[in-house]
């Protein structure tokens, strides 16, 4: 009996003096969540009094974990404390192990724990959204009348644009001045130049080249001398020549050049190079020496109003002395005549006789709108009847107008044109487009 109670003594005191023996270590921190930049505090407790700095090397070597004071030893109750304070600049969860050292046990010894920290972004404040005021019900705008007003506002525009238009056939502004036509020495010239930087026969198109140079002199010979050239042969143009009795400069190399050109063109004759510049030259030295020839004929064979229609016909024309484009003198037929009528003043109409082929190429030329307007008044004679219906069909076509325009365009016709013929001041007639 005695012996099992001094047994059981001895293991009790063995088992307290292995007690005592025992290291006490741990690490405990403020808070295990934190946000980035916060500061708080890494508290060590131990009962051993020389552990000294060593245990704080593994602290340096964490890149996240900033110390900023790493505090002193205290003394409280046989166990020591140290407090290091710390801050952290990235977000994330991160694990603070054990701070292993002399005198510490390993991680299979008896003290130490690891911690685990988590550090946050602070809270936006601009990510919640807060009402300033409280949210009232407001009315929607009313969009219909916004539209009503501009729809209103563009039709009134279009129709002041075809209230204008309607008004008169009245040039504006009054004095029409045509552009200064082109003599036909200028134009052969010109030509002569556009040929010469084209290069054909220095692209071996030598056919090409010997046409339009030829092409280039009968324009000539026919519009600068008045000569039937363009529909003629060679031997027939050198013939009308010799029967006008001009006396041509450089008239013997002419009939080289004309013959050379039909040479190429009918026989496939291949000239040499210094042949294709030298008859270039020649146009060039043929026209500018017979420009003086080319300008006395075209004004003894002028052709204005007057001469070609009579006085009294042509004191409709605001200029009776100008000259008559081609075109009419071609058509002109003094026995086949009708009427034309221009509008003054939205309703006043000018008639004028003219021939009947030069109505036509006022039509063709003329727009739509001119057209509607003059249909209209042909209605009815009475003035408030023409008012009437230019106030009914007018806001209608104001409404289409867009699309009329486009239309236009597409198909490449006239919309707003006035034709030919237009009032002048004093509501006599003017040409106002050069017809081709």
């Amino acid at each position: 009996m005695k012996f099992a109670v001094r047994i059981g003594w001895y293991l009790l005191i063995s088992f307290q003096v292995q007690l005592s023996a025992q290291n006490t270590f741990r690490q405990k921190l403020d808070s295990t969540v934190m946000l980035i930049g916060d500061q708080q505090q890494l508290s060590i407790y131990t009962d051993q009094a020389t552990l000294g700095e060593k245990p704080f090397e593994i602290l340096d070597t964490l890149h996240w974990f900033q110390i900023l004071d790493k505090g002193n030893w205290q003394s409280k109750d046989q166990i020591f404390e140290r407090k290091i304070r710390f801050t952290v600049f990235d977000s994330g969860y991160y694990r603070i192990p054990v701070l292993y050292g002399s005198g510490i046990p390993d991680s299979n010894g008896y003290a130490g724990n690891p911690l685990y920290l988590q550090v946050n972004y602070p809270a936006d404040s601009l990510s919640i959204l807060r009402p300033i005021k409280d949210i009232e019900q407001t009315d929607n705008p009313n969009r219909l009348l916004y539209l009503i007003v501009l729809g209103s506002l563009l039709l009134l525009g279009m129709l002041f644009v075809l209230w204008q238009f309607f008004r008169a056939d009245k040039m504006r502004p009054i004095y029409f001045q045509p552009a200064l036509e082109k003599k036909a020495w200028e134009k052969s010239l010109d030509a002569l130049y556009e040929l010469k930087e084209k290069k054909l026969w220095q692209q071996n198109k030598v056919k090409e080249y010997y046409d339009e140079l030829n092409h280039i002199l009968r324009s000539y010979l026919a519009n600068g001398l008045k000569l039937p050239a363009l529909e003629s042969t060679t031997s027939e143009i050198l013939d009308s020549i010799s029967d006008s009795g001009l006396e041509l400069e450089q008239f013997g190399e002419l009939k080289q050049c004309l013959a050379q050109s039909d040479y190429v063109k009918f026989a496939n004759a291949i000239p040499d190079f210094s042949a294709n510049e030298q008859w270039m030259e020649f146009a060039f030295a043929f026209i500018r020496n017979n420009k003086e020839l080319s300008e006395r004929i075209l004004e003894e064979k002028r052709m204005h109003w007057t001469a070609l229609m009579g006085q009294e016909a042509a004191s409709q024309f605001e200029f009776p002395f100008d000259n008559v484009p081609d075109v009419f003198i071609q058509t002109y037929n003094s026995t086949n005549v009708e009427q034309l009528e221009l509008i003054q003043n939205l309703l006043i109409k000018h008639r004028f006789e003219l021939p009947a082929d030069w109505l036509k190429l006022h039509y063709r030329e003329s727009g739509i709108f001119n057209k509607w307007h003059h249909s209209l008044l042909k209605i009815s004679e009475n003035k408030i009847v023409q008012v009437l219906l230019l106030l009914f069909v007018l806001p209608f076509i104001s409404v289409f107008l867009p699309f009329l325009i486009l239309m236009g365009i597409w198909k490449k016709e006239a919309i707003f044109s006035r034709g030919v013929f237009a009032l002048s001041k004093n509501n006599k007639l003017m040409l106002i487009k050069e017809i081709k």
